[in-house]
């Protein structure tokens, strides 16, 4: 399956709009800010920080990068608001990060955090079934947990998702380009980790072999998100940098579409002007990926009612 550009994903707008209209009017007639709650659970001898807002199924269960706090991750504010408005929307901080208690042991694994979204999701009661956002590694993660708990899940985003064979059996590792305008400003006060706390550990090399032996999603409504060519808006790149920057953005690129396979319902977007942090640079496309999936669950009436 080939990869579309942003042009593409402009029939999602239809979808967006047509979502907007399933809005009940006492909800649409108010510019109210949806309730947001914060949790502190016990998932089995150490707390989790969450955060849930707005209301509505299926829940929209946000899964971020590497290190980031996920209550404290600015770059969601855009779409977490938008999202917030017909949905639940459930973000958390995992083991290390932000507010939530370090685990023992350390390090961990990819499948070690999605049973921590487990247990979460069972001990607030957060009701599903659940539509999946994985951002970077976060994408690993939502991956470990439908594997793991196919029948709770009904559909997933992968936003500019890590690959396993990035680091599977210690082969060459392809990162997401990074060039001059790839890091976005809002990292630097994330606020991901707090003082006295260890930082997340994954043990990559062991989580990503572990992934290679899963199954693939079956028809699983999946959209993969991926970042654009963005360091040719830089025209003051010297001509070195540029060549390096297109091959680490190929080899990414053929990572993203090996992710297709994963699922018989799979879509591919590329964004023309976003980064690695897509939700942040682009949050059109993600807001309108994530609608359009929920639009094609809600005419498919694919959403039983399912406990964690």
């Amino acid at each position: 399956m080939k990869p579309h550009s942003t042009r593409g994903y402009e029939a999602w707008g239809v979808v967006a709009l047509a979502m907007c209209l399933l809005v009940p009017k006492s909800q649409a007639s108010t510019n109210a800010a949806p309730a947001t709650a914060s949790l502190r659970v016990d998932v089995g001898g150490y707390h989790l920080h969450a955060e849930s807002r707005g209301n509505g199924q299926p829940t929209i269960v946000i899964e971020a990068a590497s290190g980031e706090a996920g209550t404290r991750d600015k770059s969601w504010g855009v779409v977490t608001e938008t999202l917030s408005r017909t949905h639940r929307v459930f973000r958390y901080d995992r083991a290390s990060l932000g507010s939530s208690d370090a685990p023992p042991p350390l390090p961990r694994t990819f499948q070690d955090s999605a049973e921590d979204l487990h247990r979460l999701l069972i001990k607030a009661q957060v009701p599903g079934p659940y539509v999946l956002v994985g951002h970077s590694i976060g994408g690993l993660i939502v991956r470990c947990f439908v594997d793991r708990y196919p029948t709770n899940v009904v559909g997933m985003v992968l936003v500019d998702s890590s690959h396993p064979a990035q680091w599977a059996t210690q082969g060459a590792a392809s990162s997401p380009p990074s060039g001059p305008l790839g890091k976005p400003d809002v990292q630097a006060d994330s606020s991901q980790v707090r003082p006295g706390q260890a930082p997340e550990e994954h043990d990559r090399v062991v989580g990503s072999n572990q992934m290679v032996r899963m199954g693939k999603l079956g028809d699983l409504p999946l959209v993969v998100l991926t970042q654009g060519q963005r360091w040719r808006l830089d025209p003051t790149l010297s001509e070195e940098i540029t060549r390096a920057e297109e091959k680490a953005w190929q080899e990414w690129l053929e990572l993203q579409k090996s992710l297709l396979t994963l699922s018989t319902r799979s879509r591919h977007y590329i964004s023309v002007t976003g980064g690695h942090y897509l939700q942040l640079d682009d949050p059109e496309l993600v807001i309108n990926a994530i609608q359009g999936l929920l639009a094609e669950l809600l005419k498919a009436r694919s959403l039983p009612h399912q406990k964690p």
